[in-house]
């Protein structure tokens, strides 16, 4: 029996993500909707925007909005903020070990 992915998408390393059943990187997510998808509070996907975290190579970051070709953040129709998949995914990724949660490949 195969280990059960986790509910955070099943991916390891953000790096592996846009070869994973045609998912869309660039796919936008609210923030709610982040940490849902990454099975973390809210308020833990926050701090990820307003503190930052340690990516892989140790480097301080923020999980940023996308933006638009003018430099505006991106919005929904309730002008919350987006974010892209690929970038939560990697804020997620960076910050499960510390955290003490796992994360499996998706059996393919």
């Amino acid at each position: 029996m195969s280990p059960k992915p986790s509910r955070c998408g099943g991916f390891l390393h953000a790096r592996r993500l846009p070869a994973l059943n045609g998912i869309d990187p660039d796919a936008l997510l609210t923030a709610s909707q982040g940490a849902v998808y990454c099975d973390v509070t809210l308020a833990a996907f926050c701090n990820w925007t307003s503190r930052g975290y340690r990516n892989e190579a140790g480097k301080h970051v923020y999980l940023r909005p996308a933006t638009r070709p003018d430099g505006t953040p991106r919005r929904n129709e309730h002008r919350h903020l987006l974010y892209r998949l690929i970038d939560i995914a990697a804020a997620e990724a960076a910050t499960s070990e510390a955290a003490g949660r796992l994360n499996f490949l998706a059996a393919a």
